[in-house]
């Protein structure tokens, strides 16, 4: 038998032709998944009413990474855990009971991208009937300030069962829900070391103790404090400029807790090198001093520290470390890094502090030369004391309160500068108005037109702070002063009391002060003068 094969060219070089010009290449892509996973359903849901629950399934809205799926479970029971995509099946080897069973779920879990969750979840379930009402509410502070550390702990104890560990949000607070009523032990402690074990010798916190009642809610407040006696340790010092030096501690220092040590540079001739002021980048406290010196030579120096107390008040050992200068000036212009109060503000406090601050040491008696507060409607210049915060900062608290509703000008005049020549060359002004104070002020003159014992001053408010009452006060004739009268405009005014009613009848001789009286806190305000007319 004769067999034959047909070919049909043209649908086979038309295969052949597209399959030369094709190009194998992955899809263009689109913007990179930033998206976090998030939970779409737990089943069943959380609550109460679980006799027989054994299994809890959550459902996320993407593939999970597995190896970053912890599960948390307090009180701590046996149980399996299974992630296949999307899905989180917990898998109880013993049923929910009728104490609370807390599922946390932490903010690490990822998908497959790597995005982070976020937000830390937490399933509650019971054989109950309801599920228990207690709160805990944990406000966590440092003992001496600063900043919690990022790992801190908080653990909550029934006995020696461990009920629940949770961690402070950024505010330093911790709530801890779903409490039976019963005694409590809390442990609070920064674990920076992650080892869930709280060293009292070298990491703050507090061990302490409650009772809370059915559906009671309690607020802590809690002091983390280290069982410490080491001062800070010195761990690096970096010359930042031929006029600057770093210092890095392990520990934070205050501005007060730094000043109480001595810091002495030498040079490689053992020359000391003046240290002219210091600060804290940042705050009132840090692990980093920067301090200003005259200028430091490009050699070998060496850095001697010792009596710089921590925030709880240990002082260091002391030390020394070397460091090579640098041979530049500060990049940095010589500028006002910051003033209070703003420009414009009619709310200042009469009483201040008020502030001015530099990016870099000023020399505190150059500063009051140049410096000062006047009252723009009189030019009255305001007396006071210039106090040093830091070695850029300064405090000016004025002798007494300012005149409310009154207008007041700072003005720094040319000529500040910097021991590497940088100079400011423009005066610089700034104007605001305080709110009327508390500090009272006194009011004197002499009374004329009548020899009447029953002489009586009227002082009636027509401004300022405080209500606008009218007060009357014995005087006799001739000179007079009235003191604690509240800082404010009055009238003023005298007269003879002849009916005895403590106050002024059209029928009884009558004299008036010819305008309007400023009382000055702190201050008597003098020729108050006034002619009584029969």
């Amino acid at each position: 038998m004769e067999y034959r094969v047909k070919f049909t060219l043209f649908p086979l070089f038309t295969l052949f032709f597209l399959s030369a010009c094709a190009k194998m290449a992955a899809p263009d892509g689109g913007p990179e998944d930033e998206t976090p996973p998030e939970i779409i359903s737990v089943l069943p849901p959380p609550g109460a009413g679980y006799p027989d629950l054994r299994e809890i399934t959550v459902e996320w809205s993407e593939r999970l990474e597995e190896a970053s799926v912890t599960v948390l479970i307090y009180p701590a029971v046996k149980y399996d855990l299974d992630v296949s995509g999307s899905t989180l099946k917990v898998e109880l080897e013993s049923a929910v009971g009728p104490e609370p069973l807390v599922i946390h779920l932490p903010e690490e879990i990822q998908d497959r991208r790597g995005n982070q969750s976020g937000i830390s979840e937490y399933l509650v379930y019971s054989s109950g009937d309801s599920l228990p009402g207690g709160q805990l509410v944990i406000a966590m502070t440092k003992q001496g300030g600063g900043n919690l550390s990022s790992i801190t702990l908080v653990e909550l104890y029934n006995d020696s069962t461990l009920v629940r560990r949770t961690s402070p949000d950024s505010t330093g607070t911790a709530w801890i829900k779903w409490l039976e009523p019963g005694t409590y032990r809390v442990l609070c402690y920064e674990d920076p070391d992650r080892s869930y074990d709280w060293n009292s010798q070298q990491e703050a916190g507090i061990d302490s103790s409650f009772v809370i009642a059915e559906n009671d809610s309690i607020r802590m407040d809690a002091v983390l404090t280290v069982v410490d006696t080491l001062g800070p340790v010195l761990t690096e010092i970096t010359a930042l400029d031929s006029y600057h030096v770093e210092l890095l501690f392990n520990e934070e220092v205050s501005y007060e807790s730094f000043d109480s040590g001595e810091v002495i540079l030498e040079d490689s001739t053992g020359n000391d090198i003046p240290v002219n002021g210091f600060w804290i980048p940042g705050g009132f406290s840090g692990n980093t001093v920067v301090l200003e010196t005259c200028k430091i030579p490009d050699a070998r120096i060496t850095a001697r520290i010792t009596g710089v107390e921590d925030l709880i008040l240990n002082p260091s050992r002391p030390d020394s470390m070397e460091f090579f200068g640098l041979d530049s000036i500060p990049a940095d212009s010589l500028r006002i890094r910051s003033y209070y109060p703003a420009p414009g503000s009619d709310n200042a406090d009469p009483a201040g502090p008020y502030r001015i601050s530099f990016n870099y040491w000023i020399d505190p008696d150059s500063l009051a030369e140049r410096f000062s507060l006047t009252r723009v409607t009189d030019s009255a210049v305001v007396h006071g004391t210039l106090n040093v915060v830091d070695g850029r900062s300064f405090t000016f608290y004025p002798e007494h309160q300012l005149v409310g509703e009154q207008q007041y000008r700072f003005e720094l005049l040319p000529g500040l500068s910097t021991l590497w020549g940088d100079t400011l060359k423009n005066p610089f002004r700034w104007a605001f108005s305080p709110l009327w104070g508390d500090e009272p002020g006194s009011i004197s003159g002499r009374i004329t037109g009548s020899a009447s014992a029953n002489l009586k001053l009227q002082i009636s408010r027509t401004g300022g702070g405080g209500d606008a009452a009218v007060n009357y006060m014995d005087v006799r004739a001739g000179e007079y002063r009235v003191n604690d009268i509240h800082a404010g405009r009055y009238t003023v005014a005298a007269f003879v009391d002849m009916d005895g009613g403590g106050t002024w009848d059209p029928v009884e001789p009558y004299g008036t002060y010819p305008g309007v009286v400023l009382v000055q806190p702190g201050l008597v305000t003098g020729n108050v003068n006034i002619e009584i007319l029969p």
